[in-house]
């Protein structure tokens, strides 16, 4: 009978790292594809309605507004997750739904200004994933 903590005969490092590469790039895994910028440009449409959707309301309206945007921001970004490089990547993304209910405790949104809080959030992610495919070798869509 052998020993598995003291027989290293059945052990090859080179298989172990070969599989281990298999599984990190595995097909599931979507990043780079038309499915990250579907789920990038979903979350900014969620974004945008959402500030468009209260301008002018009062706070009671904005709260719920804000807490419903919320939910759906966060459902998209967790029921996506595998679309990501990265728990950073995914937690960026997540700090959407975040901001969506910072802001909702805001009484009252008269202005577009959110516009540049949307190309500040988009940089930040279209940067960050590029500069990631830039790392990996890898083109920006790929299918």
């Amino acid at each position: 009978m052998k020993n598995l903590l003291t027989d290293n005969s059945s052990v090859d490092t080179g298989d172990f790292m070969a599989r281990r590469s298999v599984v990190r790039d595995a097909p599931h895994r979507q990043y780079g594809t038309i499915r990250w910028i579907l789920t990038s440009q979903l979350l900014l449409a969620v974004y945008l309605a959402f500030f468009h959707s209260v301008l002018g309301k009062g706070a009671a309206e904005i709260l719920y507004t804000g807490i419903a945007f919320s939910v759906l921001a966060t459902a998209i970004v967790v029921v996506c997750r595998r679309v990501f490089f990265n728990r950073f990547e995914y937690l960026i993304h997540f700090v959407i739904g975040l901001d969506i209910l910072c802001e909702a405790f805001v009484p009252y949104h008269q202005t577009f200004g959110f516009y540049y809080c949307a190309l500040a959030f988009w940089t930040v992610f279209w940067g960050y994933h590029g500069f990631q495919l830039y790392r990996r070798g890898t083109s920006f869509i790929t299918t």
